[in-house]
């Protein structure tokens, strides 16, 4: 038989361990889309005070266009994640779905943006670019498992490259005579 302070250990670990899935696979996850949605609440609404400004129309295309982008992310930002947009570019009907509708989205942006003054167009490319990166960020970041698997080893793998090319600029010399030694004692051979 366990003695109780053993038992109680492993009662504590249990009650911790799924407190802790439950925080990064639940309260994490709901977090993020909840960050999500409020910058995009928040590209909105510079979006319409650059229109209420006169920088751009209300009824100008690219408004429309992106005001209702930045809307869709809102309402399904719940289902945007890294997964599910594997799925969606991987999927046979989906794939049908983003031919149909993928260069279409491209042309009706360069369209709504084409006669556009150059300020004008700088505003609405400057938060087409910002809503972009943020639902990019997002997709990569929202689910833990997957920022810890991808997100941190390319990182560190970055800085690890990084770190070695300043090393080996530091150490040139050493590093030179080194193989300069290791070249004559082959020849030697």
């Amino acid at each position: 038989m366990m003695p109780e302070q053993t038992v109680a250990t492993i009662l504590a670990s249990l009650i911790s361990l799924t407190g802790l899935v439950f925080a990064l696979f639940w309260l994490y996850r709901d977090y993020c889309v909840d960050h999500l949605r409020q910058d995009l609440f928040a590209l909105r609404d510079e979006l319409f005070d650059a229109a209420a400004a006169g920088k751009i129309s209300f009824d100008d295309p690219a408004y429309v266009m992106l005001r209702s982008t930045i809307n869709g992310f809102i309402r399904f930002g719940h289902r945007l994640n890294l997964i599910e947009t594997i799925l969606l570019l991987i999927m046979p009907g989906s794939r049908q779905l983003l031919a149909e509708t993928g260069p279409a989205f491209d042309r009706r942006w360069r369209n709504a943006t084409k006669n556009m003054s150059s300020e004008s167009r700088a505003v609405v490319e400057t938060i087409y670019r910002r809503m972009s990166g943020r639902t990019l960020q997002h997709i990569v970041l929202v689910h833990p498992v997957l920022m810890a698997s991808v997100v941190i080893p390319l990182v560190s793998w970055i800085l690890a490259s990084v770190f070695l090319e300043l090393t080996l600029r530091v150490l040139r010399e050493p590093i030179s005579a080194i193989n300069s030694a290791a070249f004559a004692y082959s020849e030697v051979s």
